[in-house]
């Protein structure tokens, strides 16, 4: 019989298939006693039970007992929630889920129970779930930070953003003490400022700068912000105090170079180069490059030249150096040299390149024609700005000379044509469709002047001199209160600037609001003594004393 193997396997399974039913059996028969001996126990003592193997964290024996207790005792609650704490304890959130969802059928309106669940969705990756029941707590608690907090975090990762605001203005309310608002704020910052609703950013960014003024990531989101809204006075105002918290940040002194150089404040843009020359850690050739740019609209050609050829190892692969180069030249009217610049530039760039290259000839050559006209060569200014269109039919600025110079010569038609032209190629630039409104205004059509003035205000809301052309326009048509409204807002853009003031006393004594006229008028005379209509009209209305 042993020489049979077969015989022997089937022997052996045999055996193996008889003590696996006889384990089963008395496994079940084991099963029964143990519950048969748990009907024994009483509720008080199973809570004992498994309160001990809790305290002693011997979570296994806590989690097997009552287990088999509430086999037999299903409804046994405060056993079943002893059961789901040990399962939070011991990170098994799945088993807690599903003891809790038992105990939440019995009582729905639990906010612990809800917020329990809400909480072990959340950590479960199970969004949607944890949201459910988060809501199902601020139902019945609408005071609950923790539940409001958590839900703005989720609704933030679903990209439910109007969801995340409401819950974020509901714990503005609940949370008394501002101090610990600001985070929320932050975070409604973040979602208005995405959405790009820039004003509201604004205020809720300001708001968390309470106790929290010296937030530089803080601050950078609002400068962002005054840059979108174009509101330079405020970003010159941030970038200061950016450069006070973080004085040897070469980026800030860029960034205000930058911003005062497209301001046309040269000064101001100089005194900040200088500054940044004297950095430890800078890039000399940016503040250079910057300089020489300065120098190119200061009358200091010679010397922008002088830096780029001498002191900045000049590359004609480098098309910032390029441009900064040929226009230091154009501006000192060497036009001829300043395309032989971007010509040799061509010889060397790559391809993409060159269109870059040719806009600028195409800009130096719009500059040339503007200067021949100047000089009365009208014939010869006008092949230069053919020449131009040439290089580069599509460069607005052309069309913005040429408009210039058809209004100059009282072509209007073609003036207003070449405006338009201007502002298909470059819509977001209010002062093209601010001109528009000029040559209209030339041509006494009053309707289609204030549709454009008004379009240029609302493209770009700082442009000062847009403001001002609007409200004289109303006040023309005797709409005194909206003329006023104008004027002030291009004052609080431009309070200096003695041209918005005299028109603005102009209005308030048409207004016939002498007091008011009078003191405008002397508030030119401060600024610019030489006023002569501002001289004039004070000495008419007397001093008022």
């Amino acid at each position: 019989m042993f020489d049979n193997p077969a015989l022997i396997l089937l022997i052996l399974v045999f055996l193996l298939v008889f003590s696996y039913l006889f384990l089963r059996i008395n496994d079940k028969s084991g099963s029964k006693s143990n519950i048969s001996s748990l009907k024994n126990i009483s509720p008080e003592e199973a809570i004992q039970e498994v309160e001990s193997c809790i305290l002693n964290k011997d979570h296994l024996a806590a989690q097997e007992f009552a287990t088999k207790y509430l086999e037999m005792d299903p409804a046994f609650d405060d056993l079943r929630r002893l059961l789901v704490k040990s399962f939070i304890d011991t990170k098994k959130e799945y088993d807690a889920i599903t003891h809790l969802l038992v105990l939440l059928s019995n009582n729905p309106n639990e906010v612990k129970l809800n917020l329990q669940l809400a909480i072990l969705y959340q950590n479960t990756r199970q969004y949607k779930r944890a949201i459910q029941y988060y809501n199902n707590v601020i139902k019945q608690d609408n005071t609950n930070v923790m539940a409001m907090r958590n839900i703005a975090s989720l609704y933030m990762y679903e990209r439910q953003f109007d969801s995340a605001l409401k819950t974020y203005k509901q714990l503005t309310n609940a949370i008394p003490e501002e101090e610990d608002k600001i985070e929320i704020y932050i975070s409604m910052g973040d979602i208005y400022m995405n959405q790009g609703e820039n004003k509201l950013a604004l205020d809720y960014y300001k708001k968390a700068l309470y106790k929290n003024e010296k937030n530089t990531v803080l601050l950078k989101k609002i400068r962002k912000l005054y840059t979108r809204l174009k509101d330079n006075n405020s970003i010159i105002r941030v970038s200061k105090l950016l450069l006070e918290l973080e004085p040897q940040n070469f980026e800030y002194y860029k960034d205000l170079i930058e911003l005062y150089f497209s301001l046309k404040q040269y000064d101001k843009a100089l005194e900040y180069a200088t500054k940044a020359m004297t950095l430890p850690k800078k890039d000399e050739t940016v503040i250079k490059s910057l300089m020489a740019r300065i120098y190119t609209y200061t009358g200091k050609a010679s010397e922008a030249v002088k830096i780029i050829k001498e002191e900045m190892h000049y590359d004609r692969k480098d098309l910032d150096m390029v441009k900064t180069l040929a226009m230091a030249h154009c501006k000192d009217k060497k036009y001829k040299r300043a395309v032989e610049v971007c010509m040799d530039a061509i010889e060397a760039a790559q391809p993409s390149a060159v269109p870059k290259l040719q806009g600028i000839i195409s800009t130096i050559l719009s500059e040339e024609g503007l200067y021949l006209f100047e000089l009365g060569q009208t014939a010869e200014a006008f092949e230069k700005f053919s020449e131009a269109l040439q290089y580069n039919s599509e460069n607005p600025d052309v069309y913005y000379r040429l408009a210039s110079t058809n209004r100059s010569v009282k072509n209007y038609s073609e003036a207003i044509k070449n405006c338009k032209r201007a502002i298909d190629l470059s819509p977001e630039n209010s002062i093209y469709y601010e001109y528009l409104g000029d040559i209209y205004t030339d041509l006494q059509n009053q309707i289609e002047a204030k549709k454009q003035y008004k379009e240029a205000i609302s493209i770009d809301p700082r442009n000062a001199s847009a403001h001002t052309k609007y409200g004289v326009i109303q006040a023309s048509n005797k709409d005194f209160s909206g003329a006023i409204k104008s004027l002030t807002t291009a004052l609080s853009i431009d309070e200096t600037n003695p041209d918005i003031r005299y028109n603005l006393a102009l209005i308030y004594e048409l207004a016939g609001k002498t007091d008011l006229a009078r003191q405008e008028y002397k508030k030119v005379l401060a600024i610019d003594p030489n006023h002569k209509e501002a001289k004039n009209n004070l000495q008419i209305l007397g001093t008022g004393e």
